[in-house]
């Protein structure tokens, strides 16, 4: 049997686990991260994260860009964390993750100009510049 999730390890544990049951023991491959990290038969196998995969000067080089982007935009609102690391992703919230349902929903009207502005950021060099 195969299990596959987002979530991290810890977090399939929690989930399909117990205190005294391996999440990794109940399945022949068990798969995190969407794939990122991996078991088979309880053994870890290989494992990456995107810093690792990019570099970590292009990964602050992605950040500064994407903060000034966020920066230099104007948007209805803005709230609490921009840029989120993760090890499979980096998730990019130009209104924030701390916002809450209706400023989410105000936000999408913007959505059309921000996917516009990101497509001439990348007729600039965007994805040569970070290897992506």
């Amino acid at each position: 049997m195969i299990q596959v999730g987002g979530s991290n390890l810890v977090k399939q544990q929690e989930q399909l686990g117990s205190p005294n049951v391996d999440v990794t023991s109940l399945f022949d491959f068990c798969f995190s991260e969407n794939g990122l990290t991996a078991f088979r038969l309880g053994e870890s196998l290989a494992s990456n994260n995107f810093i690792q995969w990019l570099g970590e000067d292009k990964y602050q080089a992605l950040v500064d860009f994407v903060l000034k982007f966020i920066a230099n935009t104007k948007l209805p609102r803005k709230r609490g964390t921009f840029v989120e690391f993760r090890n499979g992703m980096v998730n990019i919230s130009p209104v924030g993750r701390a916002a809450s349902v209706e400023e989410r929903d105000e936000f999408e009207a913007y959505v059309p100009m921000l996917y516009l502005s990101f497509v001439s950021f990348k007729r600039t060099g965007l994805t040569n510049r970070f290897a992506i």
